[in-house]
C-alpha cells in the first residue's frame, strides 16, 4: 500500500515517513509544490496525506486537484488548527475520508488509513504486505 504525504513542514514529513514505513507502509513525501504536483500526476499511491494549510497552495485546493483526477483515491486531511464539524463536513463534500488534528497519535492514524483502505486491524506488517502485493 502506498501512502503520499504532503506538508510544508519537512519534520513532519520524515517522522511520518518512517513510523509508517515500520508500520509496513510504502511512503513518499512532498513538502514544497513542485514536489506535490509531479507526486500526483504520477498517481501512484492509494491514499494521500494532505496537510491543509501550506504556503504554496492549500490542501483543499489538493484534495479537489486529486478527487478530480483520481476520483478512486482516499484523502485523509491533516491541520494543526482546530478541526470542528463543519469543517470536517466541508472536506467530506469535497471528497476527504477524515481530518486530523496535529498533534495526533500514530495508532489514530494508522486506524484511520486502514479503515480507508478496508484493512482488518488485525492484521499485522508482514501480512499487511502479503495482501498488497498479491
Amino acid at each position: 500500500m502506498k501512502i503520499l504525504i504532503i506538508d510544508d513542514e519537512v519534520s513532519i514529513c520524515a517522522v511520518l515517513k518512517a513510523v509508517l514505513r515500520e508500520k509496513g507502509f510504502d511512503v513518499c513525501t512532498a513538502s514544497d509544490g513542485e514536489t506535490a504536483d509531479r507526486l500526483i500526476e504520477m498517481g501512484q499511491f492509494d491514499i494521500a496525506l494532505l496537510d491543509i494549510n501550506m504556503p504554496w497552495i492549500s490542501g483543499i485546493v489538493l484534495l479537489e486537484q486529486i478527487k478530480k483526477r483520481f476520483p478512486e483515491k482516499k484523502v485523509v486531511m491533516i491541520t494543526g488548527n482546530c478541526v470542528n464539524k463543519g469543517l470536517v463536513a466541508e472536506l467530506r463534500r469535497k471528497g476527504a475520508e477524515n481530518c486530523l488534528q496535529k498533534p495526533f497519535a500514530i495508532a489514530a492514524l494508522v486506524s484511520e488509513i486502514r479503515k480507508c483502505l478496508c484493512i482488518p486491524e488485525k492484521l499485522d506488517t508482514e501480512t499487511l504486505l502479503h495482501h498488497w502485493n498479491t
